[in-house]
């Protein structure tokens, strides 16, 4: 009966070190992962302050007996990484007839900079619609919020006596925040003519990323 022989290998000193570099390579790969993840899911939504795009849509559709009813569409887009909680919005609808001649207009040159227009300047307006509200924290929950890559729609409709504007002036404003747990006082006030607006904004900032950032609008649509 033969003898049971045991044959022990020893690495070379080139294999040891080829472990502990294997060994090495990854735990950097893991904690490299680790750190992206928790820069991209926290670290750089905290730096970054929210981001949210407007846009408008205005229609006009003829109904019976010479009426219009016109259509505006206000689209959010939040384009960021962090969620939105809007804290207020208002809007007011014009109706636009503009005049007949064209009309220059000059504005005084002011630190290097100034404007001149030749174009037929609006003859009246007409308010015809207005909506606002202060969405802030209510029961501890904002009533409207938008996650990063999501959007949020609302139309408002108004009917109106056929070809009564040649367009539709917008003027707007959206409040908003990151900071969930901030109640932001944002009182809503009507102005003279009936428009609605925010008007003190006292804590609107615009170099806090955690701060109540504030959008205005003012323009003309066609019909």
């Amino acid at each position: 009966m033969g003898r049971e022989l045991h044959v022990r290998t020893h690495p070379s000193r080139l294999e040891h070190w080829r472990h502990i570099i294997e060994i090495a390579a990854v735990a950097g790969a893991a904690a490299w992962g680790l750190y992206v993840f928790i820069y991209q899911e926290h670290i750089k939504p905290a730096a970054e302050p929210p981001q949210l795009e407007h846009t408008f849509t205005v229609t006009r559709t003829a109904l019976p007996n010479n009426r219009d009813l016109i259509s505006i569409q206000q689209t959010l887009d939040n384009v960021g990484t962090s969620t939105i909680y809007v804290a207020g919005n208002a809007m007011n609808v014009y109706a636009v007839r503009f005049g007949d001649r064209m009309t220059v207009t000059a504005e005084p040159i002011t630190q290097g900079s100034g404007t001149s227009t030749y174009s037929i300047p609006a003859r009246s307006e007409t308010r015809l619609y207005s909506d606002g509200a202060s969405m802030g924290p209510l029961g501890g929950a904002y009533r409207l919020h938008l996650q990063p890559s999501t959007r949020f729609a609302t139309t408002y409709t108004v009917v109106v006596p056929a070809n009564l504007m040649d367009a539709v002036r917008l003027t707007w404003q959206t409040c908003f925040t990151k900071n969930a747990t901030r109640q932001w006082h944002l009182p809503l006030e009507r102005q003279p003519g009936g428009s609605l607006a925010f008007v003190d904004r006292q804590h609107v900032t615009s170099d806090d990323p955690n701060g109540l950032i504030c959008y205005n609008g003012d323009g003309y649509y066609a019909l």
